[in-house]
Formats: structure tokens, sequence, C-alpha cells
């Protein structure tokens, strides 16, 4: 595309909304890590065709963060203008023709139409002239979508104001951006969106994530150069080499889709002889109980840290009842590290996994799990390394190949039409090779 096409895109804006990264005060948690890595691909391919790509950011909102701490992401103006209404924001930026996508759900209003003022999605030819072209002004919004964990799990009313944007941004979205295929089955079944218009494409793992040889000593120095809480506990159970199960990013009182709680459950159950025989290392806050085995806890490990704990671990314990994808799995296959997956990785993420994970879907399954990993009883590590090549361990299927995937729709569609915004086709690939669109891409 940017061989061909290098002034193709000029007069269009692409704005990234980075509200996530207001919500987590810029930690690297899962949709943070995404973005981060994903944005910036999208904007080199948008700049070297003569386009603009901006980050309109929001101040972080912990109450230890300075009102203004914001997170910066690199090849691209990072602008502060998205503390207010995201169309108010918008409509400060320049360009001809401006793409919006949020990171968590937010969109920018659609222009009031006469004759629809609910600015709903509507069937192709609404929003139109006469002669077939739409309707100018607006911009177009396209919307990405991680999970439906609230509404699958019945937690819909435990959520915090910002998460019933999604639920009025739907309807009004052009079009929409998935992180698996199982989420984009649920935005079908939940409401009613066609498929036709979601660009699926799965989370991926970012490079760094391999497996790291051990150090005899156990030192690990190159590791600790950033002094973070629990960093010398680690230390010490890594100099240890005791065997340790890895949790991450577990709660106090985790919520029960999670499944910690056949964990929880199921060490009391095992032979007193094997309990003692490991720990279990906590990426995040322990349990407020004894669970008769010894604890170690860091709640804010650095993310450099991460593919040596995968690496050392005797297995990853992720036994989550949902997700959208979940990436701590995938990134501790990267590393060769064995897991222990819930019944949402068995059910729904098989083609990923295979029959080189544990899967658990009660306390006894989770007891016998722990006496295999902790018996040796796994996949070798090349073997889980092979299994994620697809999704990051092999730089050819990274976090650019999702940029393509959305930045590809995002410019070529196809969308829906929904008054009050303009989503021209930019760009499209067909069976006679790379074309210009002149305004069409509905349905």
């Amino acid at each position: 595309v940017v061989k061909n096409w290098r002034s193709l895109l000029t007069g269009v804006h692409i704005i990234f909304d980075g509200f996530c990264f207001s919500l987590h005060s810029g930690k690297m948690l899962g949709i943070n890590k995404m973005w981060y890595n994903v944005a910036p691909y999208m904007a080199d391919v948008v700049h070297a065709m003569n386009g603009t790509f901006s980050h309109c950011q929001s101040s972080w909102r912990q109450e230890w963060a300075p009102s203004s701490s914001h997170t910066d992401l690199p090849r691209m103006a990072n602008v502060p203008a998205c503390d207010g209404i995201l169309a108010s924001a918008v409509s400060s930026f320049p360009g001809a023709h401006k793409i919006v996508f949020s990171s968590y759900y937010r969109i920018a209003d659609p222009l009031p139409v006469p004759g629809n003022e609910t600015g709903r999605a509507v069937e192709k030819g609404a929003g139109v002239d006469p002669g077939g072209r739409r309707q100018s002004g607006g911009t177009c919004n396209i919307l990405p979508l991680y999970d439906f964990i609230p509404e699958r799990m019945g937690l819909a009313d435990q959520q915090p104001p910002e998460f019933f944007a999604k639920i009025a941004s739907i309807p009004v979205a052009n079009g929409f951006l998935s992180v698996s295929a199982h989420t984009t089955a649920d935005l079908q079944d939940l409401h009613g969106v066609d498929p036709y218009f979601v660009r699926t494409s799965p989370n991926r793992v970012s490079p760094h994530f391999r497996r790291v040889p051990e150090d005899p000593t156990g030192e690990y120095s190159d590791f600790f150069r950033e002094e973070f809480f629990g960093m010398d506990d680690i230390q010490k159970l890594l100099r240890s080499r005791r065997r340790f199960l890895l949790l991450a990013g577990h709660h106090e009182y985790p919520p029960p889709y999670k499944g910690y709680d056949m964990l929880w459950e199921a060490l009391p159950a095992l032979d007193p002889a094997l309990r003692a025989s490991f720990d279990v290392l906590i990426l995040g806050m322990p349990p407020p109980f004894d669970s008769g085995v010894e604890v170690v806890f860091a709640p804010d490990v650095p993310e450099t840290v991460l593919p040596l704990l995968y690496s050392r671990a005797a297995a990853l314990v992720y036994p989550s009842r949902y997700e959208g994808f979940g990436m701590p799995p995938i990134e501790a296959a990267a590393c060769g590290c064995p897991a222990i997956l819930g019944p949402f990785y068995r059910d729904k993420m098989k083609y990923v996994y295979g029959d080189d994970a544990l899967y658990v879907s009660s306390n006894e399954e989770m007891r016998a799990a722990i006496v295999r990993v902790i018996g040796g009883d796994v996949p070798p590590p090349d073997r889980l390394i092979e299994r994620a090549r697809l999704y990051g361990a092999d730089t050819r299927h990274g976090w650019n190949e999702v940029a393509k995937d959305y930045l590809e729709y995002m410019l070529a569609g196809p969308f829906r039409d929904v008054p009050g915004t303009s989503c021209p086709v930019l760009v499209c690939v067909d069976s006679a090779g790379l074309c210009v669109g002149n305004g069409g891409g509905g349905r």
C-alpha cells in the first residue's frame, strides 16, 4: 500500500482516543499493552501515506497521579485534548476526513440527521443522498471491543460508569475491531451486529517474551535494575531454586469468573509433603486467608521482568471461566512455561493451546493438574514456544500483524451506514489488486 499510494491519505486524520491509559494510569495491563504496541505501527503506515495519526490523551485518574500525567505513545503526535467529551475534542483536530477509534468504548457522537434523531445504524441506503453518495460531515467511528465478561457473567451492574458507554456506542458505531473470534460471536449474539462489519485479529505477545536461559547463581541481575515492590522476595525465591506456581493479575478478592477459587480450594487437598515443596508467586495481591503454601506477591512487576518469571515458573495458573482473549497464557507459552487453564480456554480457545495445556473446571481437576505440574509431567518448552509462534513469538506474526488487520479495515471497511457520519472507502484490495475507493463501503 505504502509503495504504490504514497499520497493516498492526504487530508485524512486518524485519531486514537487513549482513554484506557487514563483508567489505569499508564500501567501496562491488557488493553494498555495492546494499544501501546499496535498504535505506533498504524501511525507509521498512515504517515508514510501522507496522512495524520494522533493520540488524543486523557489525564491519569489515580489519586496518586498528578493531573498533568499522560501516557505518550511513540512515533505519533500526543495531544492532551480528550479529558472531556470526545466529539468536542475531535472537532478541534484538523483534517478533511477523520477516523476515530477509542481504546475504551467512546465515540464521537454522530451529527443529528433529520428523520433519524436516534443516530442508530440503519440499513443500506439510509444516510445517502439520491445520487448514492454518503452524506457529508461527521466522522467515521470505529469501536474496538475486547470482551463481554460483564454481560456473560452477570456483572454488568458492578461495572464503573465507563463500561456503560459500550452499550450506548455499539448501536451507532460504523464498524468494529475485535480481539478474538468468540468476542465477535458475542457481539453478534448479544447485540445483533453482523460479523461482516467486524475485523477480528487475535491478540499477540511482544517479541521480548522469550525463554530466559537459566542462571546457575539464580541472580539474574540484568532483570532487576529497576526497583519495585516485592523485588527482594522474588529474588530470594529465584535464588532458592524452589518450584513455584505463577498467578497473573490476581486481586485480593478476585471475581468468580477468574476461577482462582478452584486453586485456593484445591491446595489444602494436596498431600502435605507435596504442598510444602513449592511456593505461589502472585503478580498482584494475595488472598486474605492462609492458603497452606508460602505466598510471594508483587503487585507491579515491570514488563521486562515477566519473561524471566514465566521462564522459571513450574506453571502459570490462569483458570478463567471467561475472558476476551487473555494475554498471560500466550505470553507464558512464548517463554516455554506450562499453563493450567480454566474452562474458557478449553471451550473457546483450544485452537491456540491444543493438548499442550492442562484444562481444569473443578477443584479436583485443579488438584490433579498441580500434582502433574510439580511432578514435571508437562510439555517440553520448545513445543509450547512453537504454539506461540503465530501469536508473536515469531515476529512476523506479532502486533504489526494486528495493526495491519485493523488499519486495513479502518481504511477500506465495510462500514455500517450511520446518519451523521462519513466513512468513505479510502483504499481497497480485491482480485484486481490495490484500488482507490470512491466513497462507498456500506453493505
